[in-house]
């Protein structure tokens, strides 16, 4: 579903620094790692409120699951997510979450 120019930023203090661009570097350099560090099949998604308008999805969801070391993963995000008008596929990911807490679990 993504587009081969897609990006994916979690958006936190700092800028950029969690940043892909690029199908491949996100799913190898960014979404890769993270699952990871996860039990096979964790985590689970669940979408809580879901709209759109025009070519842009925003969506509350949470995240459960086990990680390898053991922890108890449970973390809520917000999502802004863009589509490309002519392919449908995805062109941007915007992701909010607590990163704090994401810290604490490794």
């Amino acid at each position: 579903m993504l587009h081969e120019h897609a990006t994916w930023e979690v958006m936190r203090a700092a800028p950029g620094e969690r940043f892909a661009a690029g199908r491949d570097a996100v799913i190898d350099e960014f979404l890769g790692p993270v699952r990871a560090r996860f039990e096979p099949g964790n985590p689970k998604i669940i979408v809580d409120t879901l709209f759109g308008s025009g070519n842009l999805v925003a969506a509350e969801t949470r995240a459960v699951g086990k990680m390898l070391n053991g922890i108890d993963y449970a973390n809520r995000y917000g999502w802004v997510i863009e589509f490309d008008a002519v392919t449908g596929l995805v062109r941007s990911v915007r992701e909010y979450m607590d990163t704090a807490y994401a810290r604490s679990t490794r």
